[in-house]
């Protein structure tokens, strides 16, 4: 009998996961990370301990809220604070979830390692990758992107082949006491604020100047207000739409510019990671934000796990401190952080 640690959250998803392994067989046990003071909830909690009966598996809870906020929040308001836009799911996977549950599936000497993840796994060329799930719409493949390759060997996705709505329909039969209050794939420590509600309730701030065509439009704004991109909610009308074109966080102002200032026709990642040797993937597709489509692209080294990355054809979603994504198709191939040339 295969013994597999699953990720728990308290939502439908992973508890489905639960549901499928102990089906097929699997001895299971769950492991929950207790990762921020709310997250998981009372309520999450609960529906544990309901899951818990119902399958009669063995559920344990993990407080890594230091480790948390060590390296996750502190990440985001500091990539804030630099004038990028952070991507904390993205590093929330391998450098918290998987890493504590890989941690603790080799403790207990377990087989594999499960998530309610929406994503498969493949082989490309003879290597191991990630890849899309059956669910195009849920497929979470992009923020899991930055999982170490030995990582993939014993990682696995039960709902890879599943519909989302299919899920809610057998899980709320056979548990309805499990909710899916929020996707995976939104900011959970946020639970429902922006991100700039998130610092003004921590009294954290820059203040600068807003400036369009050279010139100053507005004084005391700040800057943690904007990201790249941005048109509604800037407060000042220019008679034509304007858009958030940069943060220059050293010398705290906002730029405003015409969409056609946006356009990116190259950019740099750093720290690459890749599941297939570069050489063998320098013409490829590129997702630079998750909701976007592939573009496209060629890539080049520039630097050791600094590569300049060609697009077909300009992109204006391209902000710096984001994950660009690369695939052939539904494979992925690896990935690496956004920097503007």
């Amino acid at each position: 009998m295969k013994k597999v640690v699953v990720l728990l959250s308290g939502g439908i998803d992973s508890g489905f996961v639960a549901y499928l392994l102990k089906n097929k067989g699997f001895h299971v046990h769950g492991l929950v990370l207790h990762i921020y003071d709310n997250v998981p909830s009372e309520e999450d909690l609960n529906r544990l301990e309901s899951l818990k009966e119902l399958l009669g598996i063995k559920i344990d809870v993990l407080d890594v809220r230091e480790y948390f906020k060590n390296k996750i929040i502190r990440y985001f308001t500091e990539t804030y604070l630099g004038g990028k836009t952070p991507n904390p799911c993205a590093l929330c996977n391998p450098k918290i979830k998987f890493k504590f549950g890989f941690e603790f599936m080799k403790k207990l000497g377990y087989d594999l390692l499960a998530s309610g993840h929406y994503a498969d796994k493949g082989i490309y060329r003879g290597y191991t990758v990630l890849k899309k799930a059956k669910d195009r719409t849920k497929s979470q493949e992009y923020f899991l992107s930055r999982l170490p390759r030995e990582y993939l060997e014993r990682i696995i996705f039960p709902l890879s082949t599943y519909l989302k709505d299919d899920i809610k329909s057998k899980a709320g039969k056979i548990f309805p006491f499990l909710e899916s209050p929020r996707e995976s794939q939104d900011v959970c420590f946020l639970r429902g604020e922006s991100h700039d509600e998130f610092f003004e309730r921590r009294g954290i701030s820059v203040v600068g100047k807003m400036v369009y065509k050279g010139r100053v439009v507005r004084d005391n704004v700040n800057l943690l207000k904007y990201t790249r991109g941005q048109r509604k909610g800037i407060g000042f009308a220019a008679g034509e739409r304007v858009y958030v074109k940069a943060i220059d966080a050293e010398g705290k102002k906002v730029l405003l510019g015409k969409k056609d200032e946006l356009l990116t026709h190259k950019f740099y990642i750093n720290s690459a990671l890749f599941y297939v040797p570069y050489p063998e993937i320098s013409t490829c597709q590129v997702k630079v934000r998750y909701s976007k489509a592939q573009a496209g692209c060629r890539i080049r080294e520039v630097e050791d796990q600094r590569f300049l990355v060609e697009l077909q054809e300009p992109l204006y979603t391209v902000t710096p401190g984001q994950l660009a994504v690369f695939y052939d198709g539904d494979y992925v191939l690896g990935s690496g952080w956004i920097e503007l040339v």
